[in-house]
């Protein structure tokens, strides 16, 4: 909720400010003069006394004076911006040198003011400086929500709604990247485009509902049958998906793999007549990740595995076809 400049006031003047002064005097009319406007003032005498209250708790502005009794106030600089980056940190002092001011500079003092205080001015600079710092959280709050709400709408162009699994666009974003290191590297890539035989027949015997389950359990399959944070599933569309194996050793291996992917189906699915048919594209490193002299365009890869999974569906299901780039 965006506030109202009358309640960016309300709110200011309900800040708590912690008063550093070893002048009892002054410390008492600082004091007064910042309650009656409604703030929720705190005071402390000592450098040691201040750091214990801004360890427990969190100031909108401290008041310090330069010297206190033999410390400094710039010391409480460090356990201030610790606490809080927004606290405001105001020094007091009667000696307006320039060495002092740059000191006061360096240790990133908001505001340097000179005694004797006017106090009028000193509650001027504090209503301002308050507003600002509301002003200053509410920019941050916002920014995080508009990351938030783009990374959120990021998962949710790269996610398949129904299996949770990455969809196609995702596929060729990791495709792009894996055919980059294995260019680097020197490996190779299995491309595994899987069909899941029987499936229109299923949906409409069961209906749209079963078939969206049997979606869900056949991802669950295919995540146990390859390697963990190493092979990725993804949806490619309808009853297809592709299973990304990188860094494969070998033709026979891709197929023992894709083997073992199918008997895995089939044993889940035991009581139906489900099957998986696997069109495998096997791509070497250097000179086959090189279509016609250039990049291979991502969609080749699927096209290439797509010619084994029609070799596959063709035999009749429930096998795997590779095809070696």
């Amino acid at each position: 909720k965006k506030l109202s400049k009358s309640e960016k006031i309300q709110e200011t003047n309900t800040a708590k400010i912690l008063v550093v002064e070893d002048d009892l005097n002054l410390q008492m009319t600082m004091c007064d003069i910042l309650e009656e406007d409604g703030y929720v003032v705190k005071a402390a005498s000592c450098v040691s006394s201040a750091v214990e209250m801004i360890e427990k708790e969190v100031f909108n502005v401290v008041l310090s004076d330069l010297n206190i009794g033999n410390d400094s106030g710039l010391s409480l600089v460090g356990p201030v911006r610790r606490k809080d980056k927004y606290t405001i940190f105001i020094i007091i002092t009667g000696c307006g040198t320039l060495d002092t001011a740059m000191e006061a500079i360096k240790k990133d003092v908001d505001e340097y003011i000179l005694k004797p205080l006017d106090l009028n001015i000193l509650k001027h600079k504090i209503n301002t400086y308050l507003e600002a710092q509301t002003l200053a959280k509410e920019k941050e709050m916002l920014v995080n929500r508009v990351q938030q709400a783009n990374a959120k709408l990021l998962e949710l162009s790269i996610i398949d709604e129904l299996t949770g699994i990455f969809n196609r666009r995702a596929l060729f974003e990791q495709l792009h990247k894996e055919v980059k290191r294995a260019k680097r590297q020197g490996t190779c890539i299995g491309v595994l485009l899987c069909d899941i035989d029987g499936f229109k027949k299923y949906n409409d015997t069961y209906g749209h509902t079963e078939g969206d389950k049997l979606l869900k359990r056949i991802v669950v399959v295919f995540k146990s049958s390859v390697r963990l944070y190493v092979d990725e599933v993804f949806r490619y569309g309808g009853d297809e998906f592709v299973i990304l194996v990188p860094g494969v050793n070998g033709v026979d291996v891709l197929k023992n793999i894709s083997e073992r992917i199918i008997a895995n189906v089939v044993k889940e699915f035991s009581s139906t007549k489900i099957g998986l048919s696997i069109g495998a594209g096997y791509f070497s490193a250097g000179a086959a990740l090189i279509i016609k002299g250039q990049d291979a365009d991502m969609s080749e890869f699927i096209s290439m595995a797509d010619k084994g999974l029609y070799e596959a569906k063709r035999s009749g299901g429930n096998s795997v076809r590779v095809v070696v780039a």
